[in-house]
């Protein structure tokens, strides 16, 4: 381990541009004096550990930094020839790089550890030690380099001798070793004291008064609760008669009085199931005796300024951790919805936190590292940070349903939100049959379109009882490549006659078939709209008059996603609906037929008007096959 650190290393590169700027932070190699005992643990820092230990709200603020730093993955990166990006990760082959980091954060499965201990240690007493050594490992049979982050007060020296107690032990009284001189390596880190730089500082050194306060004042409230003077002292007339504990009928004995006032009063706590502690304590007397009854205290009940002073302290303690009061008070929420975090967060508060770990990581261990190993060029390579497992998105799968629901979103929006890839999307045979189940369920007659897509065959009716399967659309029957209508009379007249034959029609061009095509489905688009127009109204009318305020801006044929329309209903609520298409149109009853399931469909599952699914209905349809 000696080559490791055999040189003054060069400066520490700064961040590359674009990303936060680390704090300042420092890092020493320590080197044990035997005279002078270099490991030394401040007053102020006993304080902090002890603070940390026994408030909550300290305890907490320290977590909450150091769980959401940990779920960061340090990584080695190669840095940017024009530093205008994050260092992109180096090959995984390249094991003669990634073996340092692996080496001193116990690889992927313990940088989460190595990140947690090393934030908190910065946050209480605002230093840690690196402990390298060779560790001996008997099931192996082979010694593995083994590093630790461990605190002051894990630390013994003797003379040039280090004692570590290993923050792993599985013992109460935790693992001890004796590293000799010469065979391992220490790494001092600090966020150094604006005033005294070699000196470490934390915002728990200006917390000690509101930590001590609190402490009193929980200490005084407990004292308050715990105490037998705030209950007063009770005044018994001599007057009075009580019941004798022992059951023998009344009695004005002191004593036997004391007695029973006792066993009535403790006899609840200690039995909360008795009668005792609902029935009252008969006593009798004279009613001048019975007035003179009275209970004088000693004390007040609990000082209303103490809630008011530990909430100011709780607050000032927030305030100086510099983590959200919400995450120390619970005020909006408990603490599992304060891990939460946005991506401008976590750039404020815990991406310099990070970057000042992997400088020094960098500069102190990794380079010297490199260099050891006989790297070359060691400096184009450096640790840093990947945030992505960092910020915990919230659930937005309930309102990406909501949002589907109402045309707002695509489908693959709501797959993305709850996780799932796109190549889990139904494919076109299994949305048809997932609709043919939903009709089903509604118990609805199952439309011979979608019967097929059950394994059904094609036999069934249509989704609206008592209706005749689709008529054949004219031209059906036409020769396979004709239109009806469109070919010219070829016969031809006498001798002699007029010529009364009608010009030949101009040949049918595939533009002007698509051109229809298109005008038959905004006419079909329109029909849908206007049904489901003419449901919204329906629905209105029949629901709450206080739905109509909050629908009052809603489109009529939009309703119904606001609303829920009843199986039951939708012949009452559809009646009428069709009569301007059955005007215009009443040789196209099948056409009719397509727009009225389709338009069934959208009010039972309350979706908002789609054309690709009615297109797709139509061209699934008989209407107008060959």
């Amino acid at each position: 381990m000696a080559a490791l650190f055999g040189k003054r290393t060069p400066p520490r590169a700064g961040p590359p541009p674009g990303e936060i700027e680390p704090i300042a932070a420092s890092a020493a190699r320590v080197t044990l004096d035997p005279v002078q005992n270099v490991i030394t643990t401040a007053e102020w820092q006993s304080d902090a550990w002890k603070y940390y230990r026994e408030i909550p709200e300290v305890f907490y603020g320290v977590a909450y930094d150091a769980g959401i730093c940990s779920r960061a993955r340090l990584y080695v990166g190669k840095v940017d020839p024009d530093s205008s990006s994050k260092p992109p990760p180096v090959p995984e082959e390249r094991g003669d790089l990634i073996g340092p980091l692996d080496e001193l954060t116990g690889g992927q499965a313990g940088q989460s550890r190595f990140l947690d201990r090393q934030v908190s240690q910065w946050a209480v007493a605002g230093e840690s030690y690196w402990v390298g050594f060779d560790d001996p490992n008997p099931k192996e049979k082979t010694k593995a380099r083994r590093w630790v982050v461990a605190s002051s007060k894990e630390l013994e020296q003797r003379g040039r001798d280090l004692i570590v107690t290993l923050p792993d032990s599985s013992t109460a009284q935790g693992e001890q070793i004796v590293l000799k001189d010469g065979k391992f390596a220490s790494i001092r880190t600090w966020q150094p004291d604006p005033e005294r730089g070699h000196l470490p500082i934390s915002p728990m050194r200006a917390l000690r008064g509101p930590c001590r306060m609190l402490l009193k004042l929980q200490a005084k409230t407990m004292a308050q609760c715990d105490s037998r003077i705030p209950a007063g002292l009770l005044k018994v007339p001599s007057e009075l008669d009580f019941p004798d504990p022992d059951g023998k009928g009344m009695t004005r004995d002191p004593k036997r009085i004391m007695r029973q006032l006792m066993d009535t009063m403790v006899t609840p706590i200690k039995q909360p199931d008795s009668a005792a502690a609902v029935v009252p304590l008969m006593v009798q007397g004279p009613a001048e005796a019975l007035a003179a009854l009275e209970l004088l205290r000693f004390g007040n009940d609990l000082d209303s300024r103490t809630q008011s002073m530990i909430d100011s302290a709780i607050r000032r303690i927030g305030t100086g951790l510099d983590a959200p009061l919400s995450a120390t008070t619970g005020e909006t929420g408990n603490h599992w919805s304060q891990w939460q975090i946005s991506e401008d967060a976590l750039r404020a508060r815990f991406f310099p936190k990070l970057a000042r770990i992997c400088g020094i990581i960098t500069e102190y261990f990794y380079w010297p590292a490199l260099r050891a190993l006989k790297v070359p060029d060691p400096e184009q390579y450096v640790i840093w940070f990947d945030p992505a497992d960092m910020a915990l998105r919230p659930n937005k799968g309930p309102e990406a349903i909501q949002a589907y629901e109402l045309g707002l979103v695509a489908a693959r929006v709501v797959r993305r939100e709850l996780g799932f890839p796109e190549e889990d999307a139904p494919t076109q045979q299994e949305w048809t049959r997932w609709m043919a189940e939903q009709l089903l369920r509604q118990g609805r007659p199952l439309d011979p379109q979608l019967a097929p897509a059950l394994g059904l065959g094609s036999g069934g009716t249509t989704l609206r009882e008592g209706r005749t399967p689709p008529l054949k659309a004219p031209g059906q029957d036409a020769p396979r490549g004709e239109v009806p209508g469109t070919q010219p009379d070829n016969t031809t007249p006498n001798p002699g006659e007029l010529d009364t034959r009608p010009p030949a029609p101009p040949p049918v061009t595939a533009a002007a078939v698509a051109r229809a095509a298109e005008w038959e489905m905004t006419a079909a688009e329109l029909a849908a709209v206007r049904a489901l127009a003419w449901a919204g109204r329906w629905l209105i009318n029949h629901n709450d008059r206080s739905q109509r305020g909050a629908l009052q801006d809603v489109d009529r044929h939009a309703v119904h996603t606001h609303l829920t329309a009843a199986a039951n209903d939708l012949d009452a609520m559809l009646a009428g609906a069709y009569s301007d298409w059955e005007t215009v149109a009443p040789d196209q009853p099948c056409v009719r037929d397509v727009i009225d399931n389709y338009v069934r469909v959208l009010l039972l599952t309350r979706r908002p008007h789609q054309p690709r699914l009615l297109a797709s209905m139509l061209a699934d349809s008989a209407c107008g096959g060959g």
